[in-house]
């Protein structure tokens, strides 16, 4: 019985904290309403909330109607994250560090070349950003890599094959962190920001300039991973093990243009999610209004451009993080 008596009040204080949290603030009677849990209960969960430094309480808060009565404030400065995007740039590996709080706000961002793709130097990398970040509570990881159970199976430029990378982190740190590929938090990322529904099927793709692209399968809310989590790795298709990657604006809009015809027809999507250079975007148009394998199949998806990448890799990362959690961005 009392098992079952400490499941339901944990079930009611991640109400609360959810309603709070997507609110921000909200008085004791609104709590009430929302969520038709007995104010006795409500004043219950409250105090521990505020006790566990999630809410302040601000007594006697003056209201438009009616007498002053306790209103209470999500503290998005409860939890701080620690986010490390590795993304290439001119066929160099870079990583750019934030700070974020619950909210997802970036509070700080450091961005340092990654020369030496070693397993030694990404360990050193976190370590030494973990000495001046006392506030930290969980970590999370983009890279441009492919993971199954655990270890690398297929990343950039190979550099990265075969890493132990969960290994690799728990042996820096024992924090709470999580790690994807950087196409799906782009993918997923804008698909918030826009309020796109992640249960349509989507196709993400990811293409720098000079580089191999990237490619998302989201269906029903869900990644489509496949063997290895292999799925969707463009640059195992034939031609780009025959030529590599583009080396004119132009070549890649070709390529984009027949990978979206070949996933067209295998996925048939709702939408794809573009992430390029917005330069080439005109070439990337023209070349799909010429494609006549796309004027010959029946779906027709809505193509839409990622145009903020910072943004939706943060709120991809701070997805990542608290899915499943009263913190879930997509719960709202």
């Amino acid at each position: 019985m009392t098992t079952k008596k400490n499941l339901i009040r944990q079930t009611n204080l991640n109400r609360v904290l959810s309603l709070l949290y997507q609110h921000q603030k909200l008085y004791s009677s609104e709590i009430v309403e929302a969520t038709k849990i007995s104010m006795v209960t409500i004043n219950s969960l409250v105090k521990e909330l505020v006790d566990d430094g999630f809410l302040f309480e601000h007594p006697n808060k003056p209201r438009e109607i009616g007498r002053p009565a306790t209103q209470y404030e999500f503290n998005y400065d409860r939890k701080h994250s620690l986010l490390f995007v590795f993304r290439e740039e001119n066929k160099q590996l870079y990583v750019d560090i934030f700070t974020i709080d619950l909210k997802g706000e970036r509070l700080a961002k450091q961005t340092r070349p990654f020369f030496d793709v070693s397993p030694s130097a990404f360990q050193l990398l976190i370590a030494n950003h973990l000495k001046s970040a006392s506030t930290i509570a969980s970590l999370g990881f983009s890279i441009p890599a492919k993971i199954s159970e655990g270890m690398i199976t297929s990343s950039w430029y190979e550099k990265m094959d075969h890493w132990p990378i969960h290994q690799l982190i728990e042996e820096v740190t024992d924090l709470p962190y999580h790690i994807q590929n950087d196409a799906h938090l782009f993918t997923i990322g804008h698909c918030l920001l826009k309020q796109l529904p992640l249960s349509e099927t989507i196709v993400g793709i990811y293409y720098p300039q000079n580089s191999m692209p990237g490619v998302t399968l989201l269906a029903k809310s869900s990644l489509i991973e496949g063997h290895d989590s292999l799925a969707g790795e463009a640059k195992y298709f034939p031609m780009f093990l025959d030529q590599g990657s583009p080396e004119t604006p132009g070549e890649l809009a070709e390529n984009l243009s027949s990978l979206i015809a070949t996933y067209n027809a295998l996925i048939a999507p709702d939408k794809f999610v573009l992430a390029i250079d917005p330069d080439i975007k005109p070439l990337v148009e023209e070349s799909l209004a010429q494609n006549l394998y796309l004027a010959k199949q029946p779906n027709s998806p809505l193509f839409i451009y990622l145009d903020d990448l910072e943004t939706s890799i943060v709120l991809g990362l701070h997805w990542l993080i608290y899915h499943h959690t009263p913190f879930d961005l997509a719960c709202y």
